[in-house]
């Protein structure tokens, strides 16, 4: 039943999708519409992997909701010092490594979702290290993909407010 309503409601979602995002989206067409699009799956995946790692934790591992909410506040943590320190590297390349970051963030995000799926086979330290790794991950390639969005846009959209809206809408809720 489960399958079901998720194979439904991806129905449902598509026709709002088509209409609040970039033409060509859905299709991974080249430039700002396949960086969107791989943002938000990209994105999807560490959310979907988060609530995973809690139930995984909780129910398979026995620990309490709050120690389960540290070990997921571990790739917070991780997420936050490589944002940061991104934005001191593409200062200093003056964003010629963007794409090179981004690669490598989604490359160490599937790293650490990879190990995570392990969990329930796994101690739990090990869980902590993928956590580390997936925010490692999503903290090079999520803030840079939306500078990279951003100039993907070009100057006719600034002139426009709501596809830059419906871009702005769509980059929080990647």
């Amino acid at each position: 039943m489960g399958f079901v309503l998720v194979v439904i409601g991806l129905v449902l979602m598509l026709f709002p999708l088509r209409k609040l995002l970039p033409k060509g989206t859905l299709t991974l067409r080249r430039g700002m519409p396949a960086i969107l699009a791989t943002r938000g799956l990209f994105f999807a995946a560490y959310t979907s992997t988060q609530n995973f790692l809690v139930l995984a934790l909780i129910d398979v591992k026995g620990i309490t909701p709050s120690q389960a909410g540290l070990i997921v506040a571990s790739a917070a943590l991780s997420w936050c010092i490589i944002a940061y320190l991104q934005g001191r590297w593409d200062a200093a390349d003056q964003g010629s490594g963007r794409h090179m970051r981004i690669i490598l963030g989604v490359l160490l995000l599937a790293i650490g979702i990879a190990i995570v799926f392990w969990v329930p086979v796994v101690t739990v330290t090990i869980a902590v290290i993928g956590q580390i790794i997936a925010g490692v991950g999503i903290g090079l390639a999520h803030p840079i993909s939306g500078v990279v969005a951003f100039s993907q846009t070009g100057k006719k959209v600034w002139a426009k407010p709501q596809p830059i809206c419906n871009l702005q809408i769509l980059l929080h809720l990647a």
